[in-house]
């Protein structure tokens, strides 16, 4: 049971940190600029921009109940003009850029260069931000900090609760049991952020409840909250006496 509350305080510290130091990381990374990126796409033409093409399609409750991050700029020819997709591809393979094809129905191809990434659709292309080296290992070394403290204080915890009544440590334990539960959708949400599993790899109806997956979690921390106050404030044995 000692390693597995271990290994349990490990997840529940280590990701959320790991996902806080990654978002930073990310803030800080430059923006790459839309129109030098999408020229291999587009030679020698006018460019337009649109650095959020989505928000003005949704209500402001739902931005707000989503989080949604600014979406990927959107270029396009000016004036607009369908792209002839197999040429670009070429010019992509040429300039050095590692293409993929996109998923059917989707975008047609993908090209990925340095901390750059294109999606290629007939009509437009989004530009992505790929991850620098230094915000991986940022990451994954906040992870690691974070999964060290979790592991520490879930143990110390543990300690505390068996100096408490027998009953009180049932109450702790099943609090604690529940909040965990709760925060588990939020957990899966943070590693396919950490992992790049996004839109567009998923149904749009998996990533909807992804992205609401955080709500439950409010209700989680507020019991592991009182979990910590049971453990803090709660009678031990010998006063029960």
């Amino acid at each position: 049971m000692k390693y597995f509350l271990a290994l349990l305080g490990a997840v529940l510290f280590g990701l959320p940190i790991a996902l806080l130091a990654h978002s930073g990381a990310e803030a800080l990374q430059p923006d790459p600029d839309p129109r030098t990126a999408a020229a291999v796409v587009y030679p020698g033409q006018a460019l337009a921009v649109e650095e959020d093409p989505f928000r003005a399609d949704q209500a402001a409750w739902l931005r707000f109940m989503m989080a949604r991050e600014t979406g990927a700029p959107m270029v396009t020819s000016a004036p607009p003009a369908p792209v002839d997709t197999a040429a670009a591809r070429a010019r992509a393979d040429a300039a050095g850029w590692q293409t993929a094809d996109g998923p059917p129905d989707m975008y047609d191809f993908e090209a990925t260069k340095g901390d750059v990434r294109l999606l290629v659709y007939s009509d437009f292309t989004n530009v992505l931000k790929q991850d620098a080296w230094w915000v991986t290992a940022l990451t994954i070394l906040a992870g690691l900090a974070g999964a060290a403290l979790g592991a520490w204080l879930t143990l110390a915890a543990r300690r505390l609760s068996q100096r408490k009544t027998p009953r009180t440590r049932t109450v702790i334990r099943e609090t604690a049991v529940v909040g965990a539960a709760l925060l588990f959708p939020v957990l899966v949400q943070t590693v396919l952020k950490l992992f790049g599993v996004a839109e567009p790899a998923l149904p749009y109806s998996a990533q909807l409840l992804i992205e609401l997956a955080r709500w439950p979690a409010v209700l989680g921390l507020l019991l592991l909250a009182a979990a910590v106050l049971a453990l803090r404030y709660a009678p031990v044995r010998n006063a029960a006496r």
